[in-house]
């Protein structure tokens, strides 16, 4: 199952060319992650958990530029609107 996972993981990662990206304190790239990884020698398991993280953090930004954005339209839309009363 972790093996699953991991390579679920892994393509996800892959298809969706996340590959910058993170928040402050955490691996910028899937490159650096694999550097730390390898050169900690870190078991598999801990492998899976943090790329699965740099996955969740990308998605939560987009989520957040998405809601920004909502929120600019409908202020933005709302201003427009009293102008032409």
């Amino acid at each position: 199952k972790l093996r699953e996972e991991l390579t679920r993981a892994l393509i996800e990662v892959k298809d969706d060319n996340i590959v910058d990206g993170g928040t402050e304190g955490s691996l910028e790239t899937f490159s650096e992650l694999v550097k730390e990884m390898t050169s900690k020698q870190q078991d598999i398991k801990a492998f899976a958990f943090k790329t699965k993280a740099m996955r969740m953090e990308e998605k939560e930004k987009k989520v957040q530029k998405i809601e920004g954005l909502s929120f600019l339209e409908t202020k933005w839309g709302s201003e427009n609107g009293k102008l032409r009363q």
